[in-house]
């Protein structure tokens, strides 16, 4: 069984070396090149196949939701798990909204990283509990959700623009 080539792209260096550890580790899984900006992951991209992208969302060059769009034009298909330091209620929602296949915290537990990469080789979309949690209460019109929460996927990226 040939393995499953992943495309690590996380500006902290020790992060993606416990990734690399984590996922070499796997029988079925290997990592196949690293990126620390978003230039770096987007040239990798075009210049080899990988079967999943592991996407930080802060990058020092570009924000992962613009580079998640860039790439979306180039690879539609590419499975991405968005790995990411920040809370599910922050950010979540709207990275699955710009074509994030999962979204999970990189404080999450070793099987449940594993559990998110196999679901979006897989082909289908990895939401832990909390972003479970967070699509009902959308879909339920949860008054008592946070302002953040109701933006639009434009208005939301206005919003991050600001504050960074």
């Amino acid at each position: 069984m040939q393995k499953k080539r992943v495309l690590l792209a996380d500006d902290h260096q020790i992060v993606r070396n416990g990734l690399r550890q984590l996922i070499n580790a796997e029988s079925d899984l290997e990592v196949g090149a690293e990126a620390s900006t978003s230039a770096e992951t987007l040239t990798l991209l075009r210049q080899q196949d990988f079967d999943v992208l592991l996407l930080d969302i802060s990058m020092p060059d570009r924000d992962g939701m613009d580079t998640l769009r860039l790439l979306r034009t180039h690879r539609a298909d590419l499975p991405v798990l968005i790995i990411s330091a920040y809370a599910e209620e922050q950010y979540a929602l709207n990275m699955l909204r710009a074509g994030a296949n999962g979204y999970i915290r990189k404080d999450a537990d070793v099987d449940d990283i594993l559990t998110a990469i196999r679901t979006v080789l897989r082909g289908r979309r990895y939401v832990s509990d909390t972003v479970a949690d967070l699509l009902t209460q959308r879909l339920s019109g949860d008054a008592d959700a946070p302002a953040h929460q109701q933006l639009s996927e434009r208005e939301f990226q206005v919003l991050h623009k600001l504050a960074t």
